[in-house]
């Protein structure tokens, strides 16, 4: 262990070596992962929850301009 900690050779080729091992697995097909995006019950369950207050938030807005704005102006053209 004393003698190979002070040979600065060994150290430089090991550097090397780790340096090109990263090297080819930084550029090997490992890294081509491809993922696969996979909804359990409750993310569909949110996303339905999100389109339907969304589609309710429309209606009421609607409803509200035609129970409230339209009427007031046909007050106003009177």
């Amino acid at each position: 262990m004393e003698s190979v900690s002070g040979d600065s050779a060994l150290v430089e080729q090991a550097r090397e070596n780790l340096k090109y091992q990263l090297y080819t697995y930084a550029n090997s097909a490992i890294m081509n992962v491809s993922t696969e995006r996979v909804n359990t019950w409750w993310d569909n369950a949110l996303t339905a929850v999100t389109y339907i207050s969304g589609a309710l938030a429309v209606i009421t807005a609607a409803a509200w301009i035609a129970l409230t704005v339209v009427p007031e102006k046909k007050k106003e053209e009177v």
